[in-house]
C-alpha cells in the first residue's frame, strides 16, 4: 500500500517536474506527448495483467494531476474562479463565466487535435517506430522510470 502511494504520487511530482521543463524548454514536447494511438501503444502487443494494471494506475494519476490545471473546463479553473469569488465577495458574472469555460473548452479540443494530428503526422512520415521499443514515441518520462520495460530503457 506505501510503495503503491508513493508511486502514484511519484508520478504526479515527475509530471510537475516534467511540466515545467517543457515550457521552458529543456524537454522537447513532441517527444514527450502524445495522443490516443500513443497511450494506446503503451499497452504493448502482449497482454500482462500486472503492466495493465500498473499503467491504468499512472494514466489516472497524470489525469488527476491535468484535471487541476487552471484551464477554465476543468476543476482546476472552477477553484481559480472560486478563488475570485472568494477575493471579489461576489461570483463573475454568468456571461463572463460562460465565455471563459467555452474557451476552457476550446483550449482542451485544440490541444486534442494538435497533439493527435501531429503525432499522427510523425507515424505516417518516419513510421509507426520512431524510438525502439513497443512504446513508440509513447514512453513517458514517467513510464520510463516505473517500466522500463516498455521502452527498452
Amino acid at each position: 500500500m506505501v510503495i503503491g502511494s508513493d508511486r502514484a504520487f511519484g508520478v504526479v511530482f515527475i509530471n510537475i517536474k516534467a511540466f515545467g521543463k517543457m515550457f521552458s524548454g529543456d524537454i522537447d514536447p513532441s517527444k514527450n506527448l502524445s495522443g490516443p494511438i500513443g497511450i494506446a501503444q503503451i499497452f504493448g502487443s502482449t497482454w500482462n495483467w500486472t503492466n495493465f494494471w500498473r499503467i491504468v494506475g499512472l494514466l489516472s494519476m497524470v489525469l488527476a494531476f491535468m484535471n487541476l490545471l487552471p484551464i477554465p473546463a476543468l476543476d482546476g479553473g472552477h477553484i481559480v474562479l472560486y478563488i475570485i469569488e472568494i477575493i471579489l465577495g461576489k461570483p463573475l458574472p454568468i456571461h463572463v463565466q460562460n465565455i471563459l469555460m467555452r474557451g476552457g473548452v476550446s483550449i482542451l479540443l485544440a490541444l486534442m487535435i494538435l497533439i493527435t494530428i501531429y503525432i499522427q503526422k510523425i507515424f505516417q512520415i518516419w513510421g509507426a517506430w520512431l524510438v525502439r521499443g513497443p512504446g513508440g514515441v509513447s514512453c513517458y518520462i514517467f513510464l520510463k522510470a516505473y517500466i522500463p520495460q516498455l521502452c527498452n530503457v
